[in-house]
């Protein structure tokens, strides 16, 4: 999945991915991305959770980056 693509996950609602992220666990763990959501949520402590490490699988794909 390419920076710039427009995503959606069931929880976390709507974001863009700003950096494809390698591969933590090697080919075992499935390609993730870290996204910058549109409406951050706030945790407990008080601090708001802006971007996000996530599957890919967890995500749907709204609009792609053009080439």
């Amino acid at each position: 999945m390419k920076a710039g693509t427009y995503v959606e996950h069931f929880q976390w609602g709507k974001g863009i991915v700003v950096k494809e992220l390698f591969h933590i666990a090697g080919d075992f763990s499935p390609p993730a991305v870290l996204v910058l959501w549109n409406k951050p949520r706030e945790l407990e402590n008080g601090n708001k959770l802006i971007t996000l490490r996530i599957y890919e699988k967890d995500l749907t794909i709204i609009s792609e980056v053009e080439e």
